[in-house]
């Protein structure tokens, strides 16, 4: 069981496949997308709740200039939003995640955000 604080199942849009780009009016906080093939990917839904926990901890821009540095410096499987999210959804795969991972995907967004503004 999924276990994310205010968050639950209706986090997320199913979708076909398409070539169009969702316009920013329809992104919000609880919702992700996925192709339809993927819905019911357990392990996929704990990785992208990973990342709507770390973009409401963020907000928009800080979580979109991170995610975009990290991609730049240490490529998409090693970027640190990316990182951790596969380190829990791995110990999720296992069954070794123990209670609400929140407050610690929070944390880790926190001092990355911090690292980043104590080099400006």
């Amino acid at each position: 069981k999924l276990q994310f604080g205010e968050y639950g199942d209706d986090c997320v849009t199913h979708l076909e496949p398409t070539h169009s780009i969702i316009p920013a009016e329809h992104y919000c906080l609880d919702t992700y997308y996925l192709e339809a093939s993927q819905a019911h990917d357990e392990s996929l839904n704990f990785h992208e709740m990973v990342h709507v926990i770390q973009w409401d901890e963020l907000g928009a821009e800080n979580f979109l200039l991170l995610y975009a540095i990290g991609l730049v410096l240490h490529g998409y499987r090693h970027s640190p939003l990316e990182e951790i999210a596969y380190q829990l959804q791995s110990e999720f795969d296992k069954g070794a995640l123990g209670g609400n991972q929140e407050p610690l995907i929070r944390q880790h967004a926190r001092n990355l955000l911090s690292n980043l503004q104590s080099l400006s």
